[in-house]
């Protein structure tokens, strides 16, 4: 992976890579990780079938996509 101009800032960003790798190899992996790197139109998805799923009616579900 190409670095940075910055040598401290590439040094930084290894040493970040690093840790990650690390904690992949333990299984430490961040849960939310995957989660946060979704778009924002898949979390409104996942949040409209969570509406649904609790029995709201589907105006509500409109309505409250429609606003967010």
């Amino acid at each position: 992976m190409k670095g940075f101009p910055d040598l401290k800032a590439t040094k930084q960003l290894d040493a970040e890579m690093e840790r990650h790798a690390a904690r992949l190899r333990v299984g430490q992996v961040d849960p939310g990780e995957e989660h946060r790197c979704q778009p924002l139109t898949v979390h409104l998805k996942e949040y409209a079938a969570y509406l649904k799923a609790n029995e709201n009616c589907p105006q509500h579900i409109q309505v409250t996509v429609a606003k967010v």
